[in-house]
């Protein structure tokens, strides 16, 4: 059945991929908060924030995570692989141990230590980073009451 409109997983993922190559860094030059800091400057301020947020935030553990994750595969939680260390078999060569698993290749990382890391940058950056945005935008948009 063939539905218009609607892309396979394939073409989609394509699509993604291809749509991440033109995707910038908020600091980045040419990149549109320029045009925009231009045509629009009284929003210099909140684009001076985000692209401020942005700069800390790209050297953070959660931001490398997230681009292993997205540019390297997926991690191996050192809890997980506890509760199933057994391997199918082990290779020495020349006394050295070879890779027969992929976890004997994957970066391990602590998921305990990963959600806790995840839950203090939440609370403690990115959700008042956000209310602070959202606050900057509706002081200078100045939305019409009946909206809310």
């Amino acid at each position: 059945m063939k539905i218009d409109g609607l892309t396979s997983i394939e073409e989609a993922y394509c699509a993604l991929r291809k749509a991440e190559t033109i995707v910038q860094r908020p600091d980045a030059d040419g990149n549109p908060f320029g045009y925009l800091r231009k045509m629009c400057p009284q929003f210099s301020g909140v684009l001076d924030f985000v692209i401020a947020f942005w700069k800390d935030f790209a050297d953070t553990p959660v931001r490398w995570k997230y681009n292993y994750l997205k540019h390297r595969g997926s991690l191996c939680y050192e809890e997980i692989q506890r509760l199933e260390p057994n391997r199918i078999f082990s290779l020495h060569i020349n006394n050295q141990d070879c890779p027969t698993d992929i976890r004997d290749v994957q970066k391990a990382i602590s998921l305990v230590d990963a959600i806790e890391e995840l839950r203090i940058f939440d609370n403690e950056k990115l959700f008042p980073y956000i209310e602070s945005l959202f606050t900057q935008l509706e002081n200078l948009v100045k939305p019409s009451p009946m909206i809310f």
